[in-house]
C-alpha cells in the first residue's frame, strides 16, 4: 500500500499490481505504455526515488555491481514482437526489500567533497600575489620606521660616574688612546643577587693574572640599565674594595636594553681589547683566555680588527635534553631565521662572551641601531659586511636560574627584529661606512654624532 506523493492521508493508496490487472491499462497503438500506466510509474518514482529502477545496493545508497541490479524479468512468452512489446517487469535484488529502500531514502545523502572556489593553478597564484603584496608591505613599514642614526643620546647624568671616593668623574672616550689592556663591560638590570657570584669570579681571576704580570692592566665597567633594585650599591662595594681605577659603575636614566647597555660602556672603556661579559655568570670567566686565543689568531699583524665570540654550540646536544619541546623548536627556529636572513657561518651568535679590538668595537657599535635581545645578530651582521674577521671559540657554559628571557615573547620579539635587520638594510633605511664621528673637545666626550664621509 503507498501513499499518492503530495496526498492526503485519507486519500487511497496505490495498489502495486501485474501488468494487465489495473482497469484503464493498455498499450498505444505504438507498442509503448499507455498514459495511465506511465502516470502511475512517474508517481512511484516520486514518491521513492531510491525504489526506481535501478534499486541501491540494499538500503545503504550505494550502486550495486551491474550483474547484482534489478533488470528486467525474463518473459515466459513467445519470441519475436509479442516478447518485445510485452512489458517489462523489475525485481528486487537479493537482500534487498521495500524497508530497506525506505530507510535509504529518509538517510541523509553521504557528505561530498567540497569544491574548490578556484582551480588549483588560479589559487596558487592568487596566494603567490598574496604573499608578495604582504611583503612588499613589510618592507614599507620597516623602511618608513626606521631611525637612520643610532639612538646614542646621552642623560646629563650619564656623562659622569662616582668614583669610590664618593665625587663625579667625567667618562672617557673610546676615542681616546687606550690606557688599559682589557676592558670589562658587564650589562646589568636587577642583578643584585647575581652579579657578586661574577665579579668574585672575575676579580679574582684578574687580579690573579695581575700579580704573575705586572704590566698587565684592567678594568670592570659594571653598566646599571635602569634597574630598580640594589644593583648599583652591590657594584659600588666592589669599587670601593679595588678602586674606582679597576671598578667603575655607569648609572643609566632609563633602561636601554642589553645592547644599549653593552654600547654605553663599550664607549667609555679605556682597554685595547674589550670584552663583553654576562653578569649572570653562566660562562666561566677564566675562558677568556680561549676567546684571547681567539683572537691572536686572526691577527697576522698589530692594531687589526677582529672578534673573537664564545660559542655553545658543541653543548647544544646536553641543553636540548633538558629543555622541553616547545623551547627547542622555538631554539631550532630561531637559528634558522639568523642563518637565513642575517649571519651565516656563526653557529651561536647569542653567547655574552665576546672579545673585540679597540677599533672592531668602534666600527661596529657605532653602527648598531638593536638594542634588545637580537643586537648580537646585528653585530655580527655589520661585522661580516665590514669583512671583520670573526673567530668561534667553545666555552663553558652554566644555565643560572633568574634569566630576564621570556620563552615565547623574547624569541617574538627577536624574530621580528631579525626580519627589520634584513629589510631595513637592504632597502637602505640603515647604511654602513658613510658616517664618520664629530668629537667636542670642550666636554672629552663625543656627542654621537655624525656627518657624511
Amino acid at each position: 500500500m503507498l501513499p499518492r506523493p503530495g496526498e492526503k492521508p485519507g486519500a487511497p493508496p496505490i495498489r502495486l499490481q501485474p501488468p494487465g490487472t489495473i482497469p484503464g491499462q493498455g498499450r498505444a497503438a505504438s507498442g509503448r505504455p499507455s498514459a495511465p500506466r506511465l502516470l502511475e510509474r512517474r508517481r512511484h518514482a516520486a514518491a521513492f526515488p531510491l525504489l526506481s529502477p535501478p534499486f541501491p545496493w540494499c538500503g545503504s545508497g550505494v550502486a550495486a555491481p551491474r550483474s547484482l541490479r534489478c533488470r528486467p524479468a525474463a518473459s515466459t512468452a513467445g519470441r519475436g514482437r509479442e516478447r518485445k512489446g510485452r512489458e517489462r517487469r523489475w525485481r528486487l535484488p537479493r537482500g534487498c526489500s521495500l524497508a530497506s529502500g525506505r530507510r535509504a531514502a529518509a538517510s541523509p545523502p553521504p557528505p561530498r567533497a567540497m569544491a574548490l572556489p578556484l582551480p588549483l593553478p588560479e589559487a596558487v597564484a592568487l596566494l603567490a600575489a598574496f604573499l608578495l603584496l604582504l611583503l612588499l608591505l613589510i618592507c614599507v613599514i620597516a623602511h618608513v620606521t626606521a631611525i637612520k642614526m643610532p639612538a646614542l643620546h646621552r642623560y646629563e647624568e650619564e656623562k659622569f660616574f662616582i668614583n669610590s671616593e664618593g665625587r663625579k668623574e667625567s667618562v672617557p672616550s673610546i676615542h681616546d688612546p687606550p690606557t688599559k689592556e682589557l676592558s670589562v663591560v658587564v650589562p646589568s638590570y636587577n642583578e643584585e643577587d647575581r652579579l657578586p657570584l661574577m665579579m668574585d669570579e672575575a676579580m679574582d681571576f684578574l687580579e690573579k693574572r695581575q700579580k704573575q704580570d705586572p704590566s698587565f692592566t684592567y678594568e670592570v665597567i659594571v653598566v646599571d640599565d635602569g634597574s630598580k633594585d640594589q644593583t648599583t650599591k652591590v657594584a659600588m662595594k666592589y669599587c670601593k674594595k679595588y678602586g674606582s681605577d679597576k671598578v667603575r659603575v655607569l648609572s643609566l636614566v632609563k633602561n636601554r636594553g642589553k645592547g644599549g647597555a653593552v654600547r654605553m660602556g663599550v664607549f667609555i672603556s679605556r682597554g685595547k681589547t674589550i670584552l663583553m661579559a654576562d653578569a649572570d655568570g653562566a660562562t666561566k670567566f677564566a675562558d677568556i683566555e680561549k676567546v684571547e686565543e681567539g683572537l691572536k689568531n686572526l691577527q697576522p699583524w698589530p692594531n687589526q680588527m677582529a672578534i673573537s665570540c664564545g660559542s655553545r654550540a658543541h653543548l647544544e646536544k646536553d641543553s636540548i635534553a633538558k629543555r622541553s619541546y616547545f623551547r627547542t623548536l622555538l631554539m631550532y627556529g630561531f637559528h634558522f631565521l639568523v642563518w637565513f636572513l642575517c649571519v651565516k657561518e656563526i653557529r651561536d651568535t647569542q653567547c655574552g662572551f665576546k672579545l673585540f679590538t679597540r677599533e672592531a668595537a668602534l666600527r661596529t657599535f657605532s653602527t648598531l641601531h638593536v638594542e634588545r635581545w637580537a643586537f648580537d645578530v646585528e653585530l655580527l651582521y655589520i661585522a661580516q659586511h665590514l669583512r671583520i674577521p670573526i673567530a668561534e671559540v667553545a666555552v663553558n657554559w652554566t644555565e643560572i636560574e633568574g634569566s630576564k628571557l621570556v620563552p615565547f615573547w623574547s624569541w617574538l620579539q627577536m624574530g621580528r627584529d631579525l626580519l627589520f635587520i634584513r629589510l631595513r638594510y637592504m632597502t637602505g633605511a640603515w647604511q654602513l661606512e658613510t658616517r664618520k664621528w664629530l668629537t667636542h673637545a670642550d666636554t672629552n666626550l663625543s656627542d654621537y654624532s655624525w656627518a657624511p664621509a
